[in-house]
């Protein structure tokens, strides 16, 4: 059995959605298969992290000091949990992640970068765009392989970075079991929020601090004009936000918090919208639709990453042109007028079983290959 030693400096016990969720479903199941080790910078619940041979938490600085380099103990830490394993592997460019490239060089093993997506494109000045350039440069720069979240952030990598000639890979989310086991009591809360029975529910996820869905938000409450009154259709939105307060953002749009657990408002739903206009990457909470099976009103942009033949027959409303001038209510009643709520749909995706094996068989292929040059 090999041995991977993960350095991510987000916490994984917290899974929520986007990139955690997204790298827990993939290392709770590759560890089935190889020993994980994890170096974090941050973990509040270890007990969801069984499936980690080994945890190290290592102490950073505070602010931006730690977002950028941790600690100067970071390389040694490293470097010592690491000693014995056939590879390590970096999830991003903060933090930890910018010693692991160092480590496996002092180590002699390969690194692996695991490409979420390209930081330089949720950026939107030039300043904080010249500022992370050379950070994100240096990660994909210093891997033995890469490992795409999708096919345009590998395209985009290579044009900016000037790839040529690296190793690489596409291995985008897969679907997750959705449990839905308690309904009624999320339903309750909801009533004493004002919404009604008869009312159609559709929801919205992730963290509303970060660029992306924050502009997702707004362009819903541009299109969500009297929706409620109308056509008796709410939009439920759940997230941390350090800007929104709990309640009704508007008339139509309610502001539930985060939710440690998504499922159970994702089992609830009449449909899932992603007004997606920006941001990099394949988007987990399109993911978690899909693994709801819950009809999806959508943008183009919110599929990229998707293979477009894994949704044929699923459930979608697709907005693509007009986007400011459309009856958002009158085109989602018509639409689930035809499949409404949880199940509706199945996209045609790997698990992250399936995907696990594949990430395995190419580190496999990495590490052989490491130790013919050695």
């Amino acid at each position: 059995m090999i041995k991977i030693t993960l350095v991510d400096d987000t916490d994984l016990s917290i899974v929520g959605s986007g990139q955690q969720a997204y790298t827990y479903g993939l290392f709770s199941k590759v560890a089935n298969y190889a020993e994980v080790v994890l170096i974090t910078q941050s973990l509040r619940e270890p007990s969801r992290l069984s499936w980690a041979s080994e945890i190290k938490v290592v102490k950073c600085l505070p602010g931006r000091l730690g977002v950028n380099l941790c600690s100067h103990t970071s390389l040694p830490e490293i470097v010592s949990l690491a000693k014995d394993s056939d590879a390590i592997i970096a999830e991003h460019i903060y933090g930890i992640n910018r010693w692991a490239p160092l480590a496996s060089r002092f180590l002699h093993i390969p690194f692996v970068y695991h490409s979420h997506g390209n930081e330089i494109e949720t950026h939107k000045t030039v300043k904080q765009k010249l500022f992370i350039f050379p950070f994100e440069k240096y990660m994909y720069k210093s891997s033995d392989f890469i490992i795409a979240i999708s096919e345009i952030t590998l395209i985009n990598a290579i044009k900016t970075y000037k790839l040529s000639g690296k190793r690489y890979a596409v291995l985008p989310p897969g679907l997750r079991e959705v449990h839905c086991t308690n309904n009624q009591a999320f339903r309750d809360k909801l009533r004493l929020w004002g919404v009604k029975d008869d009312e159609l529910i559709v929801v919205m996820h992730g963290s509303m601090d970060y660029g992306p869905n924050a502009d997702a938000l707004n362009m819903l409450i541009k299109l969500s004009n009297n929706t409620r009154e109308r056509y008796g259709i709410v939009f439920i939105i759940a997230g941390r936000s350090s800007k929104l307060r709990l309640g009704w953002v508007t008339k139509d749009i309610l502001y539930i918090g985060f939710l440690r657990g998504i499922d159970e408002l994702l089992c609830i739903a009449d449909a899932a919208i992603a007004p997606i206009i920006s941001g990099t990457g394949t988007h987990m909470k399109v993911i978690d639709y899909l693994s709801a099976g819950l009809p999806l009103i959508t943008t183009p942009k919110a599929l990229e990453g998707l293979p477009v033949q894994a949704l044929t027959g699923y459930p979608l409303l697709l907005i693509k042109h007009a986007i400011n001038n459309i009856d958002l209510g009158k085109l989602i009643k018509k639409f689930l007028l035809q499949k409404r709520g949880p199940f509706s749909g199945q996209a045609k995706i790997p698990t992250y079983d399936d995907l696990a094996r594949s990430f395995l068989n190419i580190i496999y292929d990495v590490i052989r290959d490491a130790s013919q040059v050695n």
